[in-house]
């Protein structure tokens, strides 16, 4: 499956990476998956690496948001760091988070992996 997560509870970090051939139901199965894991606790911060080889339309990330919502509920992510490495990731990325302003608190999207990371074990 193109979409793997795990979730480390003493960083308080899901860690997401997206790659190989994505498609939407593999992505919509991920959010019901994270949703369900006894792990996925409210207030945890999250790094999305968007390796994938295609790009969603924009109809497929708005498509995106009600499973979503579905999966995290009332639950919200604090730092959320977006790796895009490509300039075609890097918008969709900005589009995501626009589209899904409620569930980031605090979204920053980047290029470089080791940046993010830093960002992220910064906190603020």
């Amino acid at each position: 499956m193109p979409v793997n997560y795990s979730i480390d509870s003493n960083q308080g970090l899901v860690h997401t990476v997206c790659e190989g051939d994505l498609v939407f139901d593999e992505v919509a199965n991920h959010f019901r998956e994270l949703g369900s894991d006894p792990a996925f606790v409210d207030q945890l911060n999250l790094l999305l690496e968007l390796r994938a080889d295609n790009v969603p339309t924009t109809q497929q990330v708005f498509n995106m948001i009600e499973p979503l919502r579905g999966a995290v509920g009332n639950r919200r992510f604090n730092r959320v760091a977006v790796v895009a490495f490509s300039e075609a990731w890097y918008g969709y990325a900005r589009m995501f988070d626009a589209a899904s302003s409620g569930f980031f608190m605090e979204p920053r999207v980047f290029s470089d992996l080791d940046t993010a990371r830093a960002w992220i074990e910064d906190g603020g």
